[in-house]
């Protein structure tokens, strides 16, 4: 295993982080300092929150902090609320043989603790949405090591609980204003009144700020604009946003928008995603670049590789979008058929395919649960006999585990190693169900940002057509012209 990093391996430089590294959080001094002196104290800490709230943001400017010492920054995605899983994931990150070559990653436990005590990273666990992996890992692996829980809800366990609230005020327009461009004070009032909208939220804030930049829009006409979206999504002033921001989109990066949201994680490197979409990499990296400065995605690379990934929160969004079109199953089908050729294609290369396997290991579990769910076990047996004759990708990569959440899902047992379980089912938001076909009022997006992937970005306007057999992306509303505005569009003075 020494020919390669696992993805999942400790980072030493920031900008290696698996995630779009936002800035150190505007308002969010005091909330810093708490969890910094429990962190340095040794205690772990869970850090909670509604999502877009920036418990992310505010974890990675921690991390940056913790990139400097030996140890490093272990950022683990959990996945499944599984202690086995979380240990084989640890595993792989110090590439721990016995352990990720083990049917039973949790016999090994004291073998990842032993790990983690000599390497002393900073450890970040992403998602969590139970104590059954968390809870054992806390206190049979990383007591004493500054450890920081990222979730949703509050959880009881051996931590401290740290709620994240909204922003003040003053911070939420500071916020604004930084990722807005704007260094005057002329706009103050009403980006009060955006923030005040927008409950003074991180996430729908920086949004709101890269789609009012977008449309070249002032504060105030902004505002209204936001205001005449959030009647019309039932109230919803964040999702009234997003949606602001989705129809500021020309077809072709919205058409990226669904895909992208029609992955069972809402995540795909750039090969799999021109896969699905039988459009070029460079042309899915360039659009891509676009929605990560909108932060609608997040781009970071993995064995080199282009990455991108949704926060659920815009994966949400793109979900009902597809189930308002009645199109979200026709599309995931053909996600799913896509990952099973992807899979097939770089087995077949044996140990010059083993990076493009384990890039996408998440999806093929994810691809696999869901399925299952659907009562395609195929899907997962399919899987599963493609990686076991990927020239000894398995033990070589170290993904027993996984391999037996795979069979597993493909057998129909519900006792061993339950990966993911089934898919659950959100409930649409009231706009979401006709999304798809309201009139257009906003103008198309102008590839105007200051980055110098201006440049790359203004070569969309030769993109064409997404080739898709079921012509879900060759109906008019993926890729056409970047200066095609879309029927009815109608420029918002």
């Amino acid at each position: 295993m020494a020919d390669f990093i696992p993805h999942e391996a400790p980072v030493k430089d920031i900008k290696d982080l698996p995630l779009l590294h936002p800035g150190k959080p505007a308002g969010r001094e005091d909330v810093l300092r708490e969890v910094y002196n429990h962190l340095r104290g040794g205690q772990a800490v869970l850090l909670y929150g509604k999502a877009g709230i920036g418990k992310t943001a505010l974890a990675a400017t921690l991390a940056a902090a913790y990139t400097q010492p030996a140890g490093g920054v272990l950022w683990v995605d959990t996945g499944a609320d599984q202690f086995a899983a979380l240990l084989a994931r640890v595993g792989r990150a110090y590439r721990l043989t016995d352990v990720t070559t083990s049917e039973n990653p949790v016999a090994l436990t004291g073998t990842v603790a032993a790990a983690l005590i000599q390497h002393r990273p900073f450890i970040v666990v992403d998602n969590v949405t139970g104590t059954a992996a968390i809870k054992p890992f806390v206190e049979k692996c990383a007591a004493g090591l500054p450890l920081l829980i990222l979730s949703e809800t509050l959880l009881e366990g051996p931590w401290q609980p740290v709620a994240l609230p909204p922003l003040e005020p003053a911070a939420a327009v500071v916020l604004f204003k930084q990722k807005a461009g704007i260094n005057d004070a002329t706009q103050d009032a009403a980006i009060a009144g955006i923030a005040r909208l927008l409950e003074q939220e991180p996430l729908p804030l920086v949004m709101a700020a890269r789609g009012m930049f977008a449309a070249k829009q002032n504060a105030a006409v902004y505002l209204k604009t936001l205001q005449q979206v959030a009647q019309s999504t039932g109230g919803s002033a964040a999702v009234g946003t997003l949606a602001a921001s989705y129809r500021t989109l020309n077809n072709a990066l919205q058409g990226l928008i669904l895909m992208l949201g029609a992955t069972f994680r809402g995540e795909g490197s750039a090969e799999l995603l021109a896969q699905i979409s039988g459009v070029p990499v460079d042309t899915i990296n360039q659009t891509m670049t676009i929605l990560s400065q909108l932060y609608l995605v997040e781009k970071f690379e993995r064995y080199g590789q282009p990455y991108y990934r949704m926060h659920p929160f815009v994966h949400e969004f793109a979900r009902n979008a597809l189930k308002g079109s009645n199109r979200l199953e026709t599309l995931q089908h053909k996600v799913q058929e896509t990952v099973l050729a992807y899979a097939r294609k770089y087995s077949a290369l044996g140990a010059a395919g083993h990076s493009a396997l384990a890039l996408e290991m998440d999806t093929f579990l994810a691809t696999a649960a869901h399925a299952a769910g659907q009562g395609e076990r195929e899907v997962a047996n399919t899987l599963l006999l493609a990686l076991t004759g990927a020239g000894g990708f398995v033990q070589t990569r170290g993904y027993v585990y996984e391999l037996l959440q795979l069979r597993s899902l493909g057998s129909g047992s519900t006792s061993a190693f339950p990966a993911y379980g089934p898919e659950p089912v959100a409930s649409p938001e009231t706009m979401l169900a006709d999304l798809m076909d309201v009139d257009d009022t906003f103008d198309t997006f102008d590839d105007d940002f200051e980055d110098d992937d201006d440049a790359e970005a203004a070569r969309l306007t030769t993109a064409r057509g997404f080739d898709d057999d079921d012509d879900f992306f060759d109906d008019g509303e993926a890729f056409e012209d970047v200066d095609d505005e879309p029927a009815g569009c109608v420029p918002i003075n």
